[in-house]
């Protein structure tokens, strides 16, 4: 794939360069969990079980929002950001795992939606990284990649029905059901 089907455009950050990739029918992912664990991976990335992501609006509401909390965080004036907007964690690609869950908690988002060894469905994700690197992760994933836009391509009623029951909405049409989950998405450090 061209080097530019990977990349994943942040509005609000246009300066942050995010890479991603889309793979289906994995059979590594322990093993990729594995290498995260030992800090052996070609570049710093997320591996997200994409079974719990509804679609590229949602990776790229996660993606905004794990770069705006690196921007607060890097601004070093802690007056300026409220709780909220601090850094969840040290990486910006940690913060997009917690992003992508339904509650707060930074261990439990990495438990349920981070690579396991019954993942199948696969995001790759990564701030900053560069191409060649990126390419070199991405060579790791023992899968089928697919295009980004295969993610909003599947509208398998079983599937958004799981993320529906993972997000506690209401299950609905696929558009209902996007926006639930990024309002969701979008509410819940708000106190």
């Amino acid at each position: 794939m061209a080097d530019d089907d990977e990349l994943v455009p942040l509005e609000l950050f246009p300066d942050v360069v995010v890479r991603a990739a889309f793979f289906e029918d994995v059979t590594n992912g322990g093993a990729l969990r594995e290498q995260i664990l030992a800090k052996t991976l070609p570049c710093a990335a997320a591996l997200v079980d994409a079974s719990l992501v509804l679609s590229t609006a949602v990776l790229r509401s996660a993606a905004t929002q794990a770069a705006r909390r690196a921007d607060h965080g890097a601004s070093r004036r802690p007056h300026v950001c409220r709780s909220n907007d601090a850094p969840k964690s040290r990486a910006p690609e940690t913060d997009l795992v917690y992003s992508l869950a339904p509650h707060s908690q930074v261990g439990a988002a990495l438990k349920e939606l981070g690579v396991g060894p019954e993942t199948s469905r696969l995001l790759v994700v990564a701030f900053g990284a560069e191409a060649g690197a990126f390419g070199a992760l991405v060579d790791c994933v023992a899968g089928e990649r697919r295009p980004l836009a295969a993610l909003d391509a599947d509208r398998d009623a079983d599937r958004d029905a799981a993320i529906a029951a993972y997000f506690s909405v209401a299950p609905g049409s696929h558009e209902t059901l996007e926006r639930n989950i990024l309002t969701k998405l979008a509410t819940k450090d708000v106190r």
